[in-house]
């Protein structure tokens, strides 16, 4: 992990099993059950543009999905930076393709291929009133591939096996200023995986499933080399149904959450670290149950528990003098959530779609400066969401309106504290489609949607509960997006 290469991120090397899946398709439209292309705005807050290209086929016992897609966008009168304090003007491009592909040759067997590589490439650029700074540029290059072989020994046992793995990686070039250059910096991720699940079926109303993984992270910065963690991550649930269309499900396993690069980067950055104090990645055990009933009507109610017992919490930590990402110990999380979706009757005409969502959540962990209980960073104690969609008659136009509504949030630092209010949003979406065309607009926050982050800043450590100063910002979170998709 101490080894880092500096490569093209955007070389056409890099990039051919993009092109070659997008020709393919583009190829040969008459063999596939759908081909379409799509223009769009990706993002709200800038000036941005997007294509993207579809393509499934399904051939006997052969079915694949690929999908390409090209961005790009650009911002002026970013918010300050915090370091510099200058304001800085933002562009982006990146592209995306994956594939996705399942080969059953008999009943007794399937084969799962997934590969996916995403490429972002964006300039900060700062105020031209201040040239002595630097342009910076960031490239960010994530790749992940999946095989997985599904086989049916012995009835009614079936047997899963397979690998997976992934990288992500972010790369800021060396860039001159004044004669000399800055540090350029490489961070990355690694991650792999090999498993093995055992389900077995002795009823048709029951299914056991027990299996294995072994999971292997890397992480690591240029010049501040790397580490490696290796878990063993056993899993076993259990599926009944007690009655016709219910489901009762009872699962336990044990996660690992793949270590984040920077906040890595930033704990060996510290040059005094006292014993005693490290950085691994997030780890626990999680346990849940899960009710789920279709009632009369196509409606669907569904219900789950999870409590995890995480063996290993990182925040925001005491090293040294200063804080850096640390495991700060040990922490618990309680979460409920549920669901609905059901049809809703309109006299003469199609029926609405109503879904809805609401999940609560409890968590603890100790506060590594005060000593005090607290929630993890982050964590919103409640949301929920509504979703109706329709139609209008006979016209070639379908609506869709979405209301959310999530709960505060606080995130915890030595010297500050974010308190970030709740938010409640209403926001829709307009598609009418004409022939092959379909032209889209979606609308985010277009009632309500604001968030107030306040930030309450101290004296030192939060732990002497010394005050003295706050600031206050808004947000108002709203979109408008626009999409155009023909299908072939």
């Amino acid at each position: 992990m101490s080894k880092f290469v500096h490569p093209v991120r955007w070389s056409v090397a890099r990039s051919w099993w993009r092109l070659a899946l997008l020709a393919s398709a583009v190829a040969t439209p008459a063999a596939s059950e759908t081909f379409s292309i799509a223009a769009y705005t990706p993002s709200a807050d800038q000036a941005s543009v997007g294509g993207r290209a579809t393509f499934d086929l399904q051939l006997d016992s052969f079915q694949t999905s690929l999908q390409a897609s090209v961005e790009g966008g650009g911002l002026s009168g970013a918010p300050d930076d915090p370091l510099t304090r200058v304001s800085r003007g933002q562009s982006w491009t990146g592209s995306q393709a994956q594939m996705t592909t399942t080969w059953t040759p008999n009943v007794g067997a399937r084969l799962e291929i997934s590969l996916s590589d995403q490429i972002k490439h964006s300039l900060a650029q700062v105020d031209p009133l201040a040239p002595q700074m630097p342009s910076q540029v960031t490239n960010t290059s994530v790749r992940a591939a999946k095989v997985a072989a599904v086989l049916t020994p012995l009835s009614p046992f079936e047997l899963r096996v397979g690998a997976e793995a992934g990288s992500n990686d972010t790369d800021v070039p060396a860039t001159p200023v004044a004669g000399a250059l800055t540090s350029a910096s490489n961070l990355r991720n690694d991650s792999g995986r090999l498993f093995a699940d055992l389900t077995w079926k002795p009823v048709s109303r029951l299914s056991l499933t027990a299996g294995e993984g072994l999971e292997s992270l890397g992480v690591g910065s240029q010049g501040a080399g790397g580490a490696s963690y290796g878990y063993v991550t056993p899993h076993i649930s259990g599926v009944l149904t007690p009655w016709t269309n219910a489901e009762w499900t009872l699962s336990a396993e044990r996660s690992v959450s793949p270590p984040a690069a920077a906040q890595f980067a930033s704990f060996i950055g510290v040059a005094a670290r006292p014993a005693g104090v490290s950085f691994q990645p997030d780890h626990g055990w999680s346990y849940s149950a899960v009710l789920k009933q279709t009632l009369p009507g196509a409606v669907v109610v569904s219900a789950n528990l999870t409590q995890s017992s995480l063996q290993s919490v990182t925040d925001l930590g005491p090293v040294g003098a200063t804080q850096a990402p640390i495991s700060i110990g040990a922490g618990q999380r309680r979460q409920v959530d549920v669901a609905l979706s059901a049809p809703v009757p309109v006299p003469g005409s199609a029926p609405l779609k109503l879904s809805a969502s609401a999940g609560w959540l409890q968590s603890q962990v100790t506060d590594p400066f005060t000593g005090a209980r607290r929630p993890i960073s982050g964590d919103a104690p409640y949301k929920a969401e509504v979703n109706l969609a329709g139609g209008l008659g006979r016209l070639p136009v379908s609506w869709a309106l979405k209301a959310q509504v999530t709960g505060p949030q606080a995130i915890y630092q030595m010297s500050q504290v974010d308190l970030i209010s709740q938010t409640a949003g209403l926001g829709g979406t307009l598609a009418y489609r004409t022939g092959p065309i379909t032209v889209g607009l979606q609308l985010d926050n277009i009632v309500g949607g604001g968030r107030t982050d306040t930030s309450l800043t101290y004296a030192g450590s939060r732990a002497f509960d010394v005050q003295d100063g706050s600031h206050q910002t808004h947000d108002d979170s709203r979109a408008v997006r626009l999409s155009f998709t023909r299908t072939l």
